[in-house]
């Protein structure tokens, strides 16, 4: 049952943001960071939300890629309209836009709780699906937004990035098998991205990443994950399969067309030659 925790002023989500200087960081060090963009009331309201996401629903299957310690749950946007909010935050459009163009889709949402113990995760990047065979560097087709609703910091388990590597000739593994089989580097330096509740972390998916190891013994690292990507590649979840047609109806006009219904400049991702979002009102 999708049910509704917004605020009643969602204009008073997000902090303004100035974008510049963080496209800047995307483009030459492939990652940033924006402390403290939600503001108080909406991140109060967002971990609530989160906490009881991860306490009542279904979570999906652990492996040692994933973390077998970590817990991951999809399909948000039919739990709570608060996550609609979420990955329509203006600063997160705004960089997108710039980085990945105006019609950027959503590629995948989940909640994410790093538990007490959780191993390492191997070294990897988020676009290793696409374009695979393809010459790399190439440019930017893919970013990645992680917000926190707990602080994250060294001890439990704060995301390493290599900067820059996202110009890398080559990603550091050919596949998630070859990954887990390398498992995590400890000769590659790396950034350690710690940041208080309410902050978000950005990375392109060419990026050299991983989670960090939870040494703690009583602190979860709790936080949401949104994937974005060009508006013509495909995404990792099949939004159009697994959001009902009466559900998406309710979305806001940007969100039916980041999971689908929309085109890529009029000509890719059509119905008949037209375009998709009128399948939703017949």
């Amino acid at each position: 049952m999708l049910t509704d925790s917004r605020l009643e002023d969602s204009s008073e989500n997000f902090r303004v943001v100035d974008i510049e200087p963080h496209v800047d960081d995307l483009t030459t060090k492939g990652y940033t960071v924006i402390p403290d963009v939600m503001t108080d009331s909406f991140r109060e309201r967002l971990s609530e939300v989160v906490n009881h996401t991860i306490e009542t629903e279904e979570r999906q299957p652990s492996n040692a890629f994933k973390g077998l310690k970590t817990i991951r749950i999809g399909d948000l946007l039919l739990k709570d309209r608060i996550y609609h909010d979420l990955v329509l935050a203006p600063p997160i459009e705004a960089i997108n836009a710039r980085i990945l163009g105006e019609q950027s889709i959503l590629s995948s949402l989940m909640t994410m709780a790093i538990e007490p113990g959780a191993a390492v995760q191997p070294l990897h990047t988020d676009d290793i699906h696409a374009c695979k065979g393809f010459p790399r560097p190439f440019p930017t087709i893919m970013l990645t937004a992680v917000w926190a609703t707990t602080e994250f910091t060294e001890e439990n388990g704060a995301t390493h990035v290599v900067p820059g590597s996202h110009r890398a000739p080559a990603p550091p593994i050919r596949d998630l098998e070859d990954a887990v089989a390398k498992g995590a580097s400890s000769t590659i330096d790396s950034v350690r991205l710690t940041m208080k509740p309410g902050g978000v972390a950005i990375w392109t998916g060419a990026v050299w990443h991983h989670a960090g190891a939870n040494h703690t013994s009583d602190d979860t690292r709790v936080g949401l994950t949104a994937s974005y990507n060009a508006g013509w590649l495909r995404g990792y979840e099949a939004y159009c399969f697994t959001v009902p047609r009466d559900v998406a109806r309710s979305f806001p006009e940007r969100l039916q067309e980041m999971i689908g219904y929309g085109t890529f400049l009029g000509g890719m991702g059509t119905i008949n030659g037209g375009d998709p979002r009128l399948q939703l009102f017949k």
